[in-house]
């Protein structure tokens, strides 16, 4: 082989571990996305989850006052 096609032959390898490389990047670099949409995703859940908790809270004490006072109307201070 001569001196030429000896380099031409090393910029192909070259070539080639540049590109497993950036593959191996781009590969990283999704799987980091899912995990950042995954904790979004879980922090959301948890909202969520706690909002519904105080909603049912609310309504539980509201359903609670109601009938230990035999009323049909709601309270002006639950509305405040």
């Amino acid at each position: 082989m001569n001196s030429k096609s000896k380099a031409e032959k090393m910029l192909e390898i070259f070539n080639q571990e540049y590109h497993d490389i950036l593959v191996q990047k781009q590969l990283l670099q999704r799987e980091l996305e899912i995990q950042f949409k995954q904790g979004k995703r879980k922090e959301n859940y948890n909202y969520c989850h706690n909002l519904v908790d105080a909603v049912y809270d609310i309504t539980e004490a509201i359903h609670t006052d109601l009938q230990n006072k035999d009323k049909k109307e709601i309270e002006k201070k639950f509305w405040d």
